[in-house]
């Protein structure tokens, strides 16, 4: 990510936390029903066992692979409020759950799934710039760091931060906009309430930056900043450099005081907006792979941004689900020789899909590491 060319490339497939969420629900299950059942059926859980837990999953989960990527994603938990003293306990016909002093339960053996509703509509929106400031608390660094969320994250780094680039994820300020208005509300927001759009991502700004000083005092130095709703196919150049692009600038130049790398990954067609996010001040960039009658080609993309910036792969996660490995190899060396080999990491465009066997990323990232110019 600082240019030049290193010995082996990286790799770093975007969003394997997803890929491995099945494996991870699994695992924490299996864990925390094995616990209740050790202590005779029910067990208080600590926060310093919740940590266990999760690492344990953490690490768990990329033993799927042959050996892991270059880069891992970290785990943000919970406070120490929030996980210290809820009951997991075996109930009718071995049923396993988790419950707190507030009542809330959940039961924890219940198959995965990955189905999500998307919100279209937010059912209470902000309607005014004083009611959306209101409704997002700008947090003290501090405060995040006392209250726990960082402890596991900064055991990690203890123990691996020295072999794995470890990354903090984050949205773009823009994208707080869907949260807070539904997909439809932030696309219609740009016309009927700029302001209250401003404000969210304004306040979002603020926010963003409070956790990125907490979480760089936690040691961690790389973060993957996420931008999906602004691209070519979605808004106008006007709404982006509106909307978007001036926070997304702000939010870069800001990491880049508190001395992270910075890696801006962006969704959608770009055509019209290159340029503009050439000038973020990024250290890195990635992009979705080419979809939707829209095409994003990594060679164009380097004649654009020039040979310094690190660029990411983007390569097409259905190639990886069901191409052979021959395909793989070709892929990843057609990007590489486009757009690297000095600033490039190999990579992917989305998220891999659930089916995508792991022996695939296992042939994604030995043909980037055997590739020879």
């Amino acid at each position: 990510m600082g240019g030049g060319r290193p010995a082996v490339l990286p790799v770093a497939p975007l969003y394997l936390s997803l890929y491995l969420a099945k494996v991870r629900h699994e695992t924490y299950a299996e864990e925390w029903r094995r616990r209740a059942e050790l202590a005779g059926g029910a067990v208080a859980v600590t926060f310093e066992e919740e940590l266990t837990v999760q690492r344990e999953v953490w690490y768990g989960g990329y033993e799927v692979f042959a050996e892991a990527p270059d880069w891992l994603s970290l785990p943000i938990v919970g406070s120490r409020e929030s996980l210290e003293g809820p009951l997991v306990a075996l109930e009718d016909e071995g049923a396993c759950y988790w419950t707190n002093a507030a009542g809330m339960r959940r039961r924890l053996d219940v198959p995965f799934s990955d189905a999500v509703s998307p919100q279209w509509e937010a059912s209470d929106p902000p309607r005014s710039v004083e009611e959306a400031r209101a409704r997002m608390p700008v947090p003290e660094p501090r405060d995040i760091e006392e209250a726990g969320y960082l402890e596991l994250a900064r055991r990690l780094l203890a123990e691996v931060g020295d072999t794995y680039a470890l990354c903090w994820l984050t949205g773009s300020p823009y994208t707080a906009g869907y949260a807070h208005l539904g997909f439809q509300g932030l696309m219609l927001a740009m016309r009927e309430q700029p302001e209250v759009l401003v404000a969210i991502v304004e306040r979002q700004l603020e926010a963003a930056l409070a956790w990125a000083r907490a979480v760089r005092n936690a040691g961690v130095q790389v973060v993957f900043v996420e931008e999906w709703a602004c691209g070519a196919d979605l808004i106008s150049p006007e709404h982006y450099r509106t909307f978007a692009w001036p926070f997304e600038r702000e939010l870069c130049r800001g990491l880049g005081r508190l001395g992270f790398k910075t890696v801006l990954y962006f969704c959608g067609a770009i055509e019209d907006r290159l340029a503009e996010l050439g000038g973020l001040g990024a250290d890195a960039l990635a992009f979705e792979e080419s979809k939707k009658g829209w095409r994003v080609d990594i060679g164009q993309v380097r004649t654009m941004v020039g040979p310094g910036r690190c660029l990411f792969g983007n390569l097409d996660v259905v190639r990886v689900r069901d191409g052979g490995r021959e395909t793989l190899q070709g892929d990843v060396r057609r990007q590489i020789d486009a757009a690297g080999p000095e600033a490039f990491v190999t990579s992917i465009g989305s998220p891999l899909t659930l089916n995508t066997p792991p022996q695939k990323v296992d042939w994604l990232m030995a043909a980037a590491r055997e590739y020879r110019s």
